[in-house]
């Protein structure tokens, strides 16, 4: 019987080529989606999983109050709890401190190339947290008289492929001192997995450095990870460290402490800049949603058509019933074709799936860990989705067909028990489809017009030809490095700063007090420079004036205390440039006057500029000068007629100054834009699965129309012969697929500006969401289902009405 089924639903496939077509593509198309999105999605929510022990790892995280009821959150914590929280706590086993960042090697002593390499720092109690599989050496032994140094084994075979690295001492190029560190290679692990928040090639194991907890509430910061004992109350565990730390201090402790599972650190890390390696959550819904609704599409395609091609096989059912089919048999007839054409689709997305991995790869920037390709039980789990869907999809037609009366079947009369509802359930899927469809372009365009707002903004600096060296030290040759270099002609401006544009903003924030407010707090940003930071940035001067290299309380020299008394306080307070916005915010009425609780002198007012990514509001800022600052990086402003003949020099009188230092350059403006790589991914994003949208209603409205005129050919003959133009029979059949639209048009604009408006929240500065928005979508899907009638109606009603007729 079955074998029989798949006899039948072969020949129906190859018998209307047009409508299998459509069907196959539509499907292929939206179940690949599906499997590409899941597989982001997947491994999105696997991140950090791995870890034998995940359900007791935690990182300790530090909320500052800024007001009352409300404060923030940073990832790093006091080094001081490290040894204090597990002495006082017997539910925390051990807590290590860690972090993440790179380093450049020398891993070939004949050679001064460096290779750039993600590393983790740490001490040797990481063996006690987390499960690194150790393929060589014995790092778990520290080796004193070093920086110990363990390496993967995918790091090992790239740069050490004949060889066995494991006591071997390789150096770095420096980015603080002026001598290269040592490092001994202690050990190779397996490679750590990608869908990690500590991504690294290489752990880097420092001395174990025991570090006080101060009662004064002050010490070095470092991001540290706890292991606490199983079954262990993490509320209440993190109510009595709050309580001990408060009655450690002896006051009300400014700081409170939280507990993040390892496993949410990558997905909920938002208020973490310096966090490179982290999700978005939100995006998960995105993703998945859009990547759904595309296969709803397809599903609904599939429905459509079929019900509209059951009307060309209404006499096929009444031949079966009188031969003794039941209604069942005919059912499980219909559905054997619905699953026949998911099967063909679903081998069809599986090939173009393993075919675009490599670039799915490339879109996410990093290998994906889990995917259907690699996990056979994953993809198991995913072919029995997709069969129960296509049984829940094939079942409207097939018990529309099997419904179906034998005697007014054989008559050609389609009655049954849900024939009538059949025009209504049709047209009402076609609008669904296009408030889909219209739901991801509104989104398009909204997600679009907010990428180009943000990397088209004013930022109140001028970012173009403007080049940044990474931070460093200058070893006490950073004036003189700067002077020499201004020498060259196609530089123009340069100065030694803590403020990289879309690197690093302030190198000190202070709470202070609200003059509007009182007992509320704010955040001021500090940034530091030397006195030409203002003419490299281009800032504006609204009144007052700039820094003045002469004068000492404008730059002071660097690492220079000063102690004031209180006379003379007001005078030799050390000046700084504000912005307007910070005039308002502090309530600054006056130049040249201290600003209470930021114990600066303005000396002059900036026009405002954003020294934080868009998505955060605006802060005050104030810029203080020192002289021969001894860290920070670089601006330099360019010629743009003498790039690279500058770019040679510069690099040469690198070299000269700082032989053993690696030369980190960046352009401003694209390390500025790429502070939005993840809203230009889900521009992208939007972009792709838009078109593939509208091409799958398209095919959908392509078949409906086809099935509508091979129908309805004797009708358009007759009209033909009447006199009627074939503009008019496109007409007759359009209206029906404009009135759809317009409906669909109506129901989309509420759902996606409510969805987009609470994704624009999200931005400190955003968009405005505007009816324009709504229009360019209805015209367009206007156009693309005109475009897709008319094409298929005009070469019906331009056939010879005598053939039509002739049948």
């Amino acid at each position: 019987m079955i074998k029989n089924n798949i006899i039948i639903a072969w020949r129906a496939l190859k018998k209307n080529r047009l409508f299998s077509i459509i069907n196959i593509v539509g499907l292929s198309v939206g179940l690949c989606a599906c499997l590409s999105v899941a597989t982001v999605v997947i491994d999105d929510l696997s991140y950090d999983s791995h870890w034998e022990n995940k359900q007791n790892i935690h990182r300790v995280l530090t909320i500052m109050p800024v007001n009352k009821g409300s404060g923030e959150k940073m990832a790093a914590s006091f080094a001081g709890l490290e040894y204090a929280l597990p002495e006082n706590f017997p539910e925390i086993e051990t807590l290590v401190s860690l972090y993440s960042g790179a380093t450049n090697f020398k891993t070939d002593s004949n050679s001064d190339n460096t290779t750039k390499t993600n590393v983790l720092t740490t001490e040797i109690k990481v063996w006690d947290v987390f499960d690194f599989k150790i393929l060589q050496g014995n790092p778990k032994e520290f080796i004193s008289g070093t920086d110990n140094l363990v390496i993967t084994k995918g790091y090992k075979d790239t740069y050490f492929p004949n060889v066995d690295p494991v006591g071997l001492i390789i150096k770095d190029a420096p980015v603080y001192g002026a001598d290269a560190n040592e490092y001994l290679i202690t050990g190779i692990i397996e490679d750590i997995p990608s869908n990690t928040h500590l991504r690294a090639q290489a752990i880097v194991i420092e001395p174990t450095r025991r570090e006080q907890l101060y009662k004064e509430g002050y010490g070095s910061f470092r991001q540290n990870y706890m292991v606490t004992k199983s079954g262990t109350d993490i509320p209440s565990l993190t109510e009595k460290v709050n309580q001990w730390y408060k009655d450690f201090i002896g006051t009300e402790s400014t700081y409170q402490y939280e507990f993040q599972p390892i496993t949410d650190v990558y997905l909920h890390s938002e208020f973490e800049k310096a966090q490179e390696v982290q999700g978005d959550y939100n995006s998960i819904f995105i993703l998945s949603g859009i990547a759904l609704l595309l296969l709803i599409i397809a599903c609904i395609n599939f429905v459509n058509l079929s019900a509209s091609r059951s009307l060309q096989r209404i006499k096929e059912v009444g031949v079966r019933k009188i031969l003794g089919a039941n209604n069942k048999a005919i059912t499980q007839q219909f559905l054997v074709e619905s699953i026949l054409y998911f099967l063909i689709s679903t081998v069809i997305a599986t090939a173009i799936y393993y075919v675009t991995l490599p670039l799915l790869e490339l879109y996410v920037g990093h290998p994906i860990a889990i995917t259907f390709a690699q996990d056979l039980g994953l993809l198991a789990t995913g072919y029995a989705i997709v069969l129960l869907v296509s049984i829940f999809v094939g079942l409207y037609p097939a018990l529309l067909m099997s419904r179906l009366k034998t005697a007014a079947s054989l008559k050609g009369s389609f009655r049954s028990s849900g024939a009538n509802l059949q025009p209504f359930v049709q047209k009402g899927l076609v609008t669904f489809q296009f408030v889909i469809s219209m739901v991801v372009l509104i989104g398009l365009i909204v997600v679009d017009n907010q990428v180009d707002f943000m990397k088209n903004k004013d930022l109140g600096y001028n970012t173009e030809n403007l080049l940044s060296i990474s931070n460093i030290s200058w070893d006490n040759k950073g004036e003189s490095f700067k002077n020499r270099l201004l020498k060259i002609p196609g530089i123009k401006n340069a100065s030694i700063t803590s403020f990289l544009p879309g690197t690093s903003s302030a190198y000190m924030t202070k709470k202070v007090e609200d003059p509007f407010n009182q007992g509320q707090f704010l955040e001021v940003n500090f940034i530091k420079g030397d006195v030409d930071l203002p003419a490299t940035l281009g800032l504006k001067l609204e009144s007052g004036r700039v820094f003045n290299k002469n004068r000492v309380v404008d730059a002071p020299i660097s690492k220079t205390r000063y102690v004031f008394n209180d006379s003379i306080k007001k005078v030799n307070m050390q000046s700084s440039l504000i912005s307007e916005y910070t005039a308002q915010t502090l309530d600054v009425q006056n130049l040249n006057t201290v600003i209470t609780g930021v114990e600066t002198v303005p000396v002059g007012l900036l026009k405002d500029f954003h020294s934080e990514s868009l998505r955060h509001a605006m802060t005050p800022n104030v810029i203080i000068a020192e002289s021969n600052p001894q860290y920070g990086g670089m601006l330099i402003k360019m010629n743009p007629l003498s790039i690279k003949p500058s770019l040679v020099q510069l690099q040469a009188l690198w070299k000269e100054v700082y032989p053993v230092k690696l030369l980190d350059l960046n352009w401003v403006d694209e390390t500025v834009q790429k502070q939005y790589d993840r809203e230009t991914r889900l521009q992208h994003f939007f972009s792709f699965f838009t078109g593939l949208s509208m091409l799958l209603a398209a095919l959908g409205i392509l078949g409906l129309i086809a099935q509508a005129t091979t129908l309805r050919t004797k009708e358009i003959g007759i009209r033909k012969v009447l006199g009627a133009s074939v503009s008019s029979i496109v007409i007759l059949f359009s209206k029906d697929f404009v009135k759809i639209v317009a409906i669909a048009s109506i129901i989309a604009a509420p759902i996606s500006y409510f969805f987009l408006n609470q994704w624009l929240e999200g931005f400190a500065y955003r968009t405005e969401i505007s009816w324009w928005m709504f229009a360019v979508a209805g015209v367009s899907a206007l156009t693309v289902s005109i475009i897709t009638i008319g094409f298929q109606t005009t070469k019906a009603a331009s056939a010879n009405p005598v053939k039509s007729l002739k049948d």
